[in-house]
Parts: C-alpha cells; structure tokens; sequence
C-alpha cells in the first residue's frame, strides 16, 4: 500500500507495509505504530500544530499562505479550519475535566457575527488566582451557561495561602449570568465597569 502524507519536509509518497508479531500474532503497520504518523490523515501533527499556531494571528487564508512559505505542500484552509476545532474541542474538554484551584470565576458572554448570518453565543469563564494569571475554566460556542456550571463541581476556592474560602464570582449585568453561574453558598459581585455604567444608565 503507497500513501501520501504531509510532513513539515513536503509530501512524500511512501510504501506503508504490514508486519505480524510472532510473538503476540499482532498485525500492525510500523509507521502508525512505532513512527507514530497518523494513518487516517495525508497531513501530520507537526504541520497542522504550526497551522495552528499561526490562525492564533491570522486568518485561515493567511495562515495557509504563510505556511506555504516554510513548508513545501500545505492543507487547504478548510481543512487547516477543521483541525482546528477538533483539536480545540480535545483540549477544551481537557480543561473542562481537570481539577482546578482558584479565587474565583469570572464569566461573560457575547454574540459575535455567524457567517450564515445571526449570531453565535460564545461563553467564557476564567479561573482568577491571587497574583497569579487567569486560567481558562471553560469556553464554549452555540452553547448555555450549563456546561460551565458543571465545571464548579471541579473547582475549589482558596485563598493565596492555600486556605479554603467562600466560593465568589463577578461579572457584569448579563441577564441570567448571575443565577446561573454564582456558586452554591457562594457570593456574586458586579464588576467595576459595569458597576457606574449601569448606574449612570439608571440616572
């Protein structure tokens, strides 16, 4: 059997040859097994994670150029677009699972532009740990507040000593958000921005 498969080097045509272990009886593919290519896919891990990288700054369509001029036969910007969200969705699910210590949450949401017209929901929460940078404890798109709901029952609150503290979240004056997301025995607060706006809107 002879596959195309994209590397960081170009494309390459190589013959893919079948072995069985007299050992186990196992039939295997070395190349999958041993080299750890992926079988499934014409383009590796190591042009799609640079792909990835680089849609951090740009878009799909200039990812894809930029690309090209380091390596020598480059994925279609669709196909740089859905190894993007797949990838994004295992790592996002890493994240939702993982076991968390912080602060407190922060929430928010907004409703970007879809490109088949109306809006996509996009939802955020980070984790905020006392002198230390926000971690991101969820992110989902199209989706409600629930998932990052579920993700509290992986979060413990503490303080900058390690000692446990009354669970808290702020955020800004999303109808809904605030029920939805403040902690079981826990505390809400407004953030500052949102604070003298709404206040100032009021008067």
């Amino acid at each position: 059997m002879r596959l195309r498969i994209g590397t960081r080097f170009g494309i390459i045509s190589l013959k893919v040859h079948r072995l069985r272990d007299t050992r186990t009886d196992e039939v295997f593919f070395p190349l999958w097994r041993d080299v750890l290519f992926d079988g499934q896919r014409v383009f590796q891990p190591d042009v799609t994670a640079l792909a990835e990288q680089f849609t951090e700054r740009m878009s799909y369509r200039n990812t894809r150029e930029e690309l090209a001029k380091l390596v020598p036969g480059v994925p279609s910007s669709r196909t740089i677009n859905r190894r993007v969200i797949e990838d994004g969705n295992l790592v996002n699910a890493k994240i939702r699972e993982r076991e968390l210590e912080t602060g407190s949450i922060m929430p928010d949401g907004t409703e970007p532009h879809a490109q088949k017209g109306g809006h996509n929901q996009v939802n955020i929460t980070l984790a905020v740990r006392p002198g230390k940078k926000p971690l991101l404890r969820c992110l989902t798109v199209g989706e409600g507040w629930g998932s990052h709901r579920k993700t509290l029952d992986r979060t413990a609150f503490r303080d900058e000593k390690g000692a446990p503290i009354p669970p808290s979240m702020v955020s800004d004056l999303e109808r809904g958000l605030r029920e939805a997301m403040t902690p079981h025995h826990g505390y809400w607060n407004a953030d500052h921005i949102h604070v003298p706006r709404a206040t100032g809107f009021a008067l």
